[in-house]
């Protein structure tokens, strides 16, 4: 899950594994994933992420998701593209957002 942690002084934005609840800090031993609930995701539909490291993490949740024989389809994505992916649907300027978070001294 995202959330905002406050680190000595200073809020900033973090990503937690929500299987082992620590935190991600390095995108390309993570991923996400969402729920189709079924063979259908119709255009509209809406569900929240769920991050998890890569190995264990994400094996434990792919074993619990077949023993609860749902037939639920969990497809996913490397991390690192996460923040692209939102950057361009959200229209971000990342050189702009970049000279705003070091004006802020929040990177």
């Amino acid at each position: 899950m995202i959330q905002i942690v406050q680190d000595r002084g200073i809020a900033r934005v973090a990503c937690f594994c929500d299987v082992c609840d620590e935190e991600i800090t390095n995108a390309d031993g993570a991923m996400y994933r969402w729920n189709t609930r079924g063979a259908e995701f119709p255009v509209g539909s809406r569900d929240a992420p769920s991050f998890y490291h890569k190995g264990r993490c994400a094996e434990s949740v792919a074993r619990n998701k077949n023993a609860e024989g749902r037939g639920e389809i969990h497809p996913w994505m490397e991390l690192r593209v996460f923040v692209i992916y939102l950057a361009a649907n959200l229209d971000v300027d990342l050189e702009r957002a970049k000279e705003s978070a070091k004006r802020l001294a929040l990177i």
